[in-house]
């Protein structure tokens, strides 16, 4: 009897062993990738935000972007991001957000960009490696190219003029190839379609701006040759230090005081400033503050007294304030959200109440409580405490904690709903910004006018007009927008831990949802891990 059980022990060894050994290789390997940057901030100009691991900073002319990290450019602004394998180089216009999402193959990357907003000029360089933008309606694959890719804020609508090279267009219904010359539109709706740009020469002032200095991001073979540096460096470039510069750094994003540094200029009512942006988080036992502090200084040396006269303006300096984690026993946060999850993010995943901001600051709120009995935890969050119209609440559980049973003692289940009590309510807050309910009565010429105005020629109008018209002459506004509609989403969800260690966590995980007098959705089967 003793010989069996030890030959089944043995047995069961030789099975763990390879797994384990297998496992903490897996885990080595990525976490060698994981850091490095796989791009950087060749130039820019304005406020520029970068959000990385879910931390706010100012971006600064060689900042490293890392797989993940999201850029938000506000009015005014842009960004030229140069990717390491010298693959890619894309121009992020003002009003924009952009997440870079990357994997290594080899000696190139897979490049995933994601276009929530905004306007993003691209050009690809062929053979080093696949290069997607996806956006709210479509998804633009490229090899080898120069493009512009423009989503509209309300609507998702994207509109893609190709000036060199082929994009494949496509969406949910169908694809369809745009050739240099062309562009194509997609609303998320129908099939894509495209037509002849009046323009096919990309502007020359476009091209300027986005032809980069010597990237100064290591190449996957230069890392691989230089493997006795213990830390990702950038190539030195001798260059000339200019004011809005800032020393570009040597390593990942640490600092005794967690924040960041910007500094720039900016001019407002015909005086020119230079601007020190400070973002530094301030721990106080288990609390964390967020200070947001935009000094702008003039031509002889002081401090514009209009940002700093008033206890408001104060106040309006603290971007949130933190206690504990969010798996502590509780766990509060006041202020800004840059990126909320809740379940396994099919209901709600990467939301945030910083869409406008700093010019719109929303005081957001969550609070999570979190028990030992059967793990039982509650979250709730609003990220608007002022008008409270949108609201999002969690419980989960372990149900079988107390059985022993393998596996199944580790199964976690979860119920999320989220509602919005005025889903019309960004509608009815913007639907003048653009064009007034009383343009929808100009005709052809009219808005001839108007284009002539704003751009200086009528250049392009035919094709812009011809794919905007239906927008200019009828607001397809539901008739109930004045009316406070409510929209609720519930769902359930589950996770199968596999693997459970301090190096490495597998599992596995489903999801489902239903939208109220509406559809469902699922995830199943889904796999996830940790490190």
């Amino acid at each position: 009897m003793l010989s069996l059980k030890g030959a089944t022990m043995i047995a069961k060894r030789k099975i763990l062993l390879p797994f384990i050994i297998f496992s903490l290789l897996f885990v080595v390997l990525i976490e060698a990738q994981e850091i490095k940057p796989y791009a950087e901030v060749m130039n820019l100009q304005g406020e520029v935000i970068l959000n990385h691991d879910h931390q706010l900073s100012p971006a600064a002319k060689g900042s490293l972007l890392y797989d993940g990290d999201m850029i938000l450019t506000k009015e005014n602004s842009f960004a030229i991001v140069k990717f390491s394998d010298n693959g890619a180089i894309s121009k992020v216009f003002s009003n924009s957000t952009l997440t870079i999402n990357m994997s290594q193959r080899e000696q190139s990357f897979m490049k995933t960009l994601t276009l929530d907003v905004g306007k993003v000029w691209s050009e690809v360089t062929k053979g080093k490696g696949d290069f997607y933008i996806q956006t709210p309606t479509s998804v633009a694959a490229v090899k080898g190219t120069g493009f512009m890719i423009n989503v509209d804020a309300q609507t998702g609508f994207t509109t893609l003029q190709v000036y060199e090279g082929t994009v494949e267009f496509s969406n949910e219904f169908g694809k369809i190839e745009i050739t240099a010359g062309n562009q194509g539109f997609s609303n998320g709706i129908d099939t894509p379609s495209f037509q002849v740009m009046e323009n096919v020469q990309a502007p020359e002032s476009l091209m300027e701006t986005t032809i980069p200095e010597e990237p100064r991001i290591e190449s996957p073979e230069q890392q691989h040759q230089q493997q006795e540096k213990p830390e990702v460096e950038l190539q030195s470039v001798d260059e000339p230090k200019t004011e809005t510069e800032t020393d570009k750094p040597k390593a990942p994003r640490k600092s005794i005081l967690p924040g960041a540094l910007g500094i720039g200029t900016v001019t407002i009512d015909g005086v020119t400033y230079t601007r020190i942006r400070l973002m530094p988080e301030v721990p106080i036992w288990k609390f964390k503050i967020g200070f947001d502090f935009d000094i702008l200084i003039d031509g002889d040396g002081g401090i514009r007294k209009k940002d700093w006269d008033n206890f408001n303006a104060y106040l309006n300096k603290i971007m949130y304030l933190e206690f504990a984690n969010r798996h502590d026993p509780l766990y509060f946060r006041l202020g800004a959200f840059p990126s909320v999850k809740f379940g396994h993010g099919l209901i709600m995943r990467d939301y945030t109440n910083m869409l406008d901001y700093p010019a719109t600051k929303q005081l957001g709120a969550e609070i999570a409580v979190n028990t030992k009995t059967l793990g039982l935890g509650f979250d709730v969050f609003c990220p608007n405490v002022d008008e409270h119209n949108i609201f999002a609440a969690r419980v989960k559980g372990v149900p079988f904690a107390a059985t022993g049973i393998p596996f199944l003692n580790n199964l976690e289940v979860g119920m999320t709903a989220v509602t919005d009590l005025d889903q019309f309510g960004g509608i009815r807050a913007r639907k003048n910004e653009f064009f007034p309910d009383e343009w929808a009565d100009y005709n052809m010429g009219d808005w001839e006018n108007i284009y002539h105005v704003i751009h200086g020629d009528t250049t392009g109008f035919s094709s812009w007009y011809e794919a905007n018209k239906d927008s200019l002459h009828q607001h397809h506004y539901p008739d109930n927008l004045d009316d406070k509609e409510r929209v609720a989403i519930i769902g359930a969800d589950y996770t199968l831990p596999l693997v459970n260690t301090k190096l490495f966590k597998l599992y596995h995980y489903g999801e489902l949802a239903h939208i109220l007098d509406y559809g469902s959705g699922a995830v199943f089967p889904g796999f996830g891990a940790k490190f």
